[in-house]
C-alpha cells in the first residue's frame, strides 16, 4: 500500500476540529483504505522503516488523512528508554 505524507497544514485543514502537535504527521492512501477502529498502534512504515505509529483517522477510511504519532519527534526519548 503507498500512502502520502501529507503537510502538517494541509492535515489540520481536513481536522479542523481535533488539534494535532508537532509530535502527529498525518498520511493519505484513497477512499476505502485507511485507519480504523483496532488500528491505533499500528506501523507506519517507509522504505522499511517505521516512522509513526498509527493514532486515529476519522472518519474511518473516507479518504481524509490518517494521523499517526511521529517516531523520529520521540526519538530522544526512545534512545533513552
Amino acid at each position: 500500500m503507498t500512502q502520502q505524507i501529507l503537510p502538517q497544514n494541509d492535515c489540520q485543514n481536513q481536522h479542523r476540529t481535533m488539534p494535532l502537535t508537532g509530535s502527529h504527521l498525518c498520511a493519505i492512501n484513497r477512499y476505502g483504505i485507511g485507519v480504523c477502529s483496532g488500528d491505533s498502534g499500528g506501523p507506519l512504515i517507509s522504505n522499511g522503516v517505521q516512522i509513526g505509529l498509527t493514532s486515529w483517522g476519522l472518519p474511518c477510511a473516507q479518504g481524509k488523512p490518517d494521523v499517526y504519532t511521529d517516531v523520529a519527534y520521540h526519538l530522544d526519548f526512545i534512545k533513552r528508554s
